[in-house]
This record gives C-alpha cells, structure tokens and sequence, in this order.
C-alpha cells in the first residue's frame, strides 16, 4: 500500500515539473487608446501564426519562454499592432487605435 502512495507521489511530482519547466507565463492586457476600455476578442498572432484570442476582459496570456521576432494584435474595429519580442516583456497594457471610417453621401 505504501509503495503505490509512493508511486503515485512521484508520477504526480514528475508530470508537474514536465508541465512548468520553461514556462513563463505573462498576462497582457489590451484597451482603447481612447478610453482605455478593455477590448475583448482581439487576435493575438506570433510570427503570422493565430496564437489566441483576448478574453472579456481584454486579458490574454502567452508564454514569453518561447523566441518569435513580433507579436501581432488585430481587431476589426481598431487599427493592427505589431510589438517587438524585445519590447514586449516591458509592457502590460496594450493600447489600439480605432479605426476611422467616412461613409460617402447617399444620393
């Protein structure tokens, strides 16, 4: 009985360490430049790869461990932002830009 405790224990131990080693994880948030408003559902690319998505609360999270050149933030009503991998790790909040768009007169 002790020893299958013990067994457990360590698979247990074992697959915790695999699952965190080399992790960092950081959290971001991104809000309009306007009013600094959370701006959820943006998407969040690395490298022109679709990574995820910001939450509700315009959060999103992403493990800095990794090495890409630029991390891509796009959303339909705001204007693409592109940061360096160098920057980023100095930043928490992401600001975007809303998109302008004139409509012409109807005739």
């Amino acid at each position: 009985m002790n020893k299958t405790i013990f067994r457990i224990i360590v698979l247990s131990s074992i697959i915790l360490v695999q699952n965190s080693y080399g992790q960092e994880v950081t959290t971001y948030k991104i809000l309009s430049y306007s009013d600094s408003l959370p701006i959820s559902y943006a998407h969040i690319s690395i490298d022109k790869k679709l990574l995820t998505y910001s939450d509700d609360n315009g959060n999103f999270k992403i493990d800095t461990s990794l090495k890409f050149e630029e991390l891509k933030i796009s959303h339909l009503s705001y204007l693409s932002k592109t940061i360096a991998f160098n920057t980023l790790k100095n930043t928490e909040n992401i600001f975007l830009e809303e998109k302008t768009s004139y409509l012409k007169e109807v005739v």
